[in-house]
Order: structure tokens, then sequence, then C-alpha cells
């Protein structure tokens, strides 16, 4: 009898030590997810300054597209007596676009620089912008056509005055050339617009965390509480088997019989082992799981941003430890926003499924692809040298090019711009200098019309 209580105790203590052990493991699961969770949104209300700021432009963008496209039509049917540039212009004017519909565009005779149309203030038509400068005494004038003359757009910042507030505030310009008419269409966003916008974000976003929150905490109790059951009934089971085991040798001593040596191949040891095996592949599935969850996107499967910045952190060390080569590649779908407006979010989760994809195809096993969000992808490549890091990246965006994606019957094409970062590491001092690099490359290939790779 002392004996078999101390067994018992003994049992007992070891399924409490389970039963705690998975407490603690689903406590730090839970507060991992909830960690990562917050930062995430951390690093969503961080970027929302440059994410609405790139809608912004996007936006614009698609309104001076949509000019070009009539400004081209209408060179085509110049025979029309409808058709003319007087027309058009006041077309123009009448373009709102924006939260508040305080977008506009007006017209800048490239030749002579003057204003031709301001559909919000008339009293600068005919004014030269070429010498303007703004509140702060930058030559934003001089600005905008050199950039013109290099590219055909034109982005800058500057400082001017708001109308509706009537105070100097930063503002965004953008700006392209219409060479059938020998047009600028300019455009700009003030930066206080914005900020209004960002702020109110900030209070959605610490809504939805807390309430992620709320139901990542909920659904960790309800596992452990099933968990828990589940071992109480792995425990009284054991619990039984162990009894009959123990009056199975109580019976044989007292009977003076002995004992066969098969008896420690009885079921119910059989069945005491097979429920600890169950017990042990059961947590480690759970740990398993929730381990992929938190390190890979759910939409690609690729390595989330977390991940892959700690990849990107090992391998540089490595690389600098050991003088190898490396090199980075970041990849950003171009016009993304047109696909999901035009064919839907499906159709735009089709395309990113599939460049995943398509990206795992076109690099080696050593190699490592992540998404850091919405349509930015990255590839890390350890000892990889410049020249070889961009036949990878033309490789990508030739096949990506040329794929042909279909979604509801409709078929369409996307283009990728990537930026190439190929840097000794014995120059840098750390991995996000590599990552900048790599980010200013991509924007120079956004900036010089899209589809290519730049270095």
């Amino acid at each position: 009898m002392k004996t078999e209580r101390r067994t018992h105790k003994l049992l007992d203590s070891i399924f409490t030590f389970f039963l705690i052990l998975s407490l603690a493991i689903f406590l730090v699961l839970g507060s991992l997810i909830v960690i990562l969770r917050y930062n995430e949104y951390s690093i969503k209300i961080k970027n929302t300054y440059k994410v609405r700021l790139n809608e912004q432009k996007n936006l614009i963008e698609q309104k001076i597209d949509d000019i070009e496209d009539l400004a081209l039509f209408q060179k085509e049917q110049s025979t029309l007596p409808w058709f003319s540039q007087k027309n058009l212009l006041r077309f123009i004017s009448g373009i709102r676009f924006g939260k508040n519909g305080n977008g506009y565009i007006y017209v800048i005779r490239k030749s002579t620089g003057q204003v031709i149309m301001h559909p919000v203030s008339p009293d600068t038509v005919g004014r030269d912008v070429r010498n303007i400068r703004d509140a702060d005494g930058v030559d934003i004038g001089r600005e905008m056509y050199q950039s013109i003359a290099s590219t055909g757009m034109a982005f800058f910042r500057y400082s001017w005055l708001q109308p509706s507030t009537g105070k100097i505030v930063p503002k965004i310009g953008y700006a392209r050339y219409v060479p059938e008419f020998d047009w600028i269409l300019a455009s700009g966003v003030y930066l206080n617009d914005i900020n209004d916008e960002i702020q109110g974000y900030k209070q959605q976003l610490k809504r939805t965390i807390f309430w992620n929150t709320m139901a990542i905490l909920g659904a960790m109790l309800g596992g452990l509480g099933v968990f828990g059951f589940f071992l109480y009934i792995v425990k009284q089971r054991f619990m039984r088997d162990l009894g009959q085991v123990s009056e199975f040798f109580k019976k044989a001593a007292v009977e003076g019989n002995q004992i066969d040596t098969n008896a420690l191949t009885y079921q119910e040891l059989q069945d005491l082992g097979a429920y600890l095996n169950i017990v042990i592949i059961e947590n480690n599935r759970i740990y398993q799981r929730l381990t992929s969850l938190a390190e890979h996107d759910s939409l690609t499967s690729l390595f989330n941003r977390r991940k892959f910045m700690e990849h990107l952190e090992r391998e540089f060390q490595l690389s600098k430890r050991y003088s190898h080569s490396i090199s980075l590649l970041m990849m950003d779908l171009d016009h993304f926003k047109r696909v999901n407006d035009t064919y839907g979010h499906d159709a735009g989760d089709l395309v990113l499924k599939l460049f995943a994809e398509l990206c795992e195809k076109s690099i080696r096993d050593v190699d490592i692809a992540g998404r850091l969000g919405g349509e930015e992808f990255a590839v890390l490549m350890p000892a990889t040298e410049k020249e070889n890091a961009v036949i990878v990246a033309e490789r990508i965006r030739n096949e990506i090019a040329h794929r042909d994606f279909e979604y509801g019957g409709k078929s369409f094409n996307v283009t990728i711009s990537i930026g190439v970062a190929s840097i000794p590491p014995e120059r840098l001092n750390c991995s996000a200098e590599l990552l900048k690099i790599a980010d200013t490359f991509l924007y120079r290939a956004k900036e010089t019309g899209r589809n290519k790779v730049c270095l």
C-alpha cells in the first residue's frame, strides 16, 4: 500500500508537470503571437504615411493616365469639330479626386512655362512657373523642369499656402509631360490632409490590436481548457489501468504464485504507453503549427517580414565574418492596385500566390524569399556576386512579364520592378543598410518606367 501511494503521488506529479508545461507553452506562444501582431500593426502605423502618400500619388497617376488616353484619342480624332484643346482643358478643370474632393489637376505649357489652366486659382493663369519658388525659397519650378527633362515626370516636396486653412503647409507635387500637346499635367496633395487621415487610422489600428489580442487570448484559454480536460481523462484512465495491474501483483503475492514474465506486456501497460505517445505527438504538432503561423505569410507561405529580417541579419553577419559576397533583391508588383480595382481582390491574391511560386522556382535552395508586405517581396542570396544576382532578377522579371494571368474568364498581365543591392559586407555597418540600398534601387526602377531591374 505504501509503494502504491508513492506511485500515485509520482504519477500526480508527472501529470501536473505536463499540465504546467502545456500552460507555459500556451502562454509563451500566445504572448509571442500577441507581440508579433502588435509589432505588425506598429509597422503598419509607421508606414501609414508612406502608404497613404503612395495611394495619393497612384490616384493622381491614374487620373493623368486617363487624360493622356483622352489626349491620344483626341489627336487621332482631331478632324472632328467637337474635339479641341479648349474642350479637353474644360474637361480637366472639372476633375476632382481625394477623400474630400480637394484634389485637382492644372496644366502648364512646357515650352513657355506658363500656366494655361488652373481650376482653383485662375489668377495664376499666364504665370511662368519655371522660376517659381515656394514659401521656404526653394526653386521648385527648376526642380520640376529638370526632373521632367530626364524622366518625363517629377515628384517633389514644397511648402505652399493652403486655401482652406490660410496657412503655409508642406505639400507633395507630381507632374508628367504630355508631348502630344506640349503640356505638363500637375497636381499635388497637402500633407496635413494625410496626417488627419493617419490619426483616424491609428485609432482604428489600436482598436483592432485590442480585439485581436482578446480573440487570441480567448482561443488560448479555450485550447488550454480542452487540453487540460484531455490530460485529466488520460490521467484517470492511467490510474484505472495502474490499479488493475496493482491488483494483479497483490493477488499474485497473496496466493504465492510466481509472476509470469509476460506480465510486463499487459494490455494495460501498452495502452498507457500509447496514451503518453499521443500526448507527446499532439504537443509537438501544436508547437510546430503555431511556430509555422508565426514565421510564414498565410497567403503565399513565404517567410513573413519578421522571419525574413532574422535571416537577413544572420546571413549578413556570416558574410561579414567570412568575407563572402551577399545580394538582396527588393521586388514590387507594378500598378498592383489596378489589378485589385479591375478584377477584384481574389484576382490580386491569385497573382500574389502565383508570383510567390514562380519566385521560389527561380531561386536556389539556399536563397531565402519573403513577403515584406502588400505586393512587396524580397529574395536574399548568400554568397552571390552582383552579376549572378542580376541574372536571377532578370529571369524573375521576364517570367512574370510574359505570364498570362487568368481569373473569372479574363486574361491580364502584370509586371514587376526590382532593385538589386550587392555590396561587400565589410563596407556596411548593418543589414539595414543593405535593405535600404536595395529599396533605393527599387524606387529608381519605379520612377524610371517600371518593369525593369536597377542596381
